[in-house]
């Protein structure tokens, strides 16, 4: 029987529509889950203490799920299935450009290929009209609200790395700029670093609660 954490951290809680998502979620033929919530202002700080409190309690998988993610019902059937190491569902960005326009960015990340050597993070979103319907695609990073992965990750191929999630490090964000800022972009950078490879699965495409991020109107100071 395969174990599997559902991992959230927030700091202010969960709502009731996240809740209910989960607790709807088809679980998988030879899985068994458990429901683990930390309340830290520091997503970094409560991602760290998570992935810990499942290498403790020997799970086989932790799922990471938002507080403002809403999972569609075989979320977990179809990445648990999918037999990847990292492999995530996405959700719409909330940018106001986002919510506006039919085809959407979403959360999913891939390279500038010119970077690639360094690693580095001049990363653009992909389109929701760029995903496959029900299929697997590679990608270079995701942001974390429904991310599926393998406890191996953690306790094989990254066990040399000191913390799994930083939300910056100044050396980083020197070198890179600051598409390295946030725990998310960090992982997936030691991923890669490490030879994990992560994927996203084209059908888990999640609900997004919360308010909208405003880009700010470009004026001219008077003075």
């Amino acid at each position: 029987m395969q174990r599997v954490l559902i991992a959230i951290t927030t700091g202010e809680g969960v709502p009731f529509e996240v809740m209910e998502s989960i607790y709807g979620m088809t679980i998988p033929e030879g899985v068994t889950t458990d429901l683990k919530i930390i309340r830290s202002y520091s997503v970094s700080k409560g991602r760290n203490e998570l992935v810990h409190h499942a290498m403790n309690n020997r799970y086989d998988y932790i799922f990471f799920v938002d507080s403002d993610v809403i999972l569609p019902k075989d979320s977990l059937e179809k990445l648990y299935n999918a037999k990847k190491l990292v492999i995530n569902g996405t959700y719409p960005r909330k940018e106001v450009d986002t919510i506006t326009n039919q085809n959407p960015w979403t959360t999913l990340y891939r390279h500038d290929p010119s970077l690639m050597q360094r690693i580095n993070f001049g990363p653009y979103w992909l389109s929701n009209n760029e995903l496959p319907k029900d299929g697997i695609i590679p990608v270079d990073a995701a942001g974390l609200g429904c991310t599926l992965i393998h406890m191996s990750v953690f306790t094989k191929y990254m066990k040399d790395v000191e913390d799994w999630f930083v939300f910056a490090k100044e050396e980083c964000v020197i070198e890179n700029g600051p598409y390295c800022l946030g725990e998310d972009l960090f992982f997936y950078r030691e991923c890669l670093r490490h030879g994990v490879q992560p994927f996203a699965h084209g059908a888990i495409r999640c609900g997004h609660l919360g308010k909208f991020i405003y880009s700010l109107p470009d004026v001219k100071p008077t003075y």
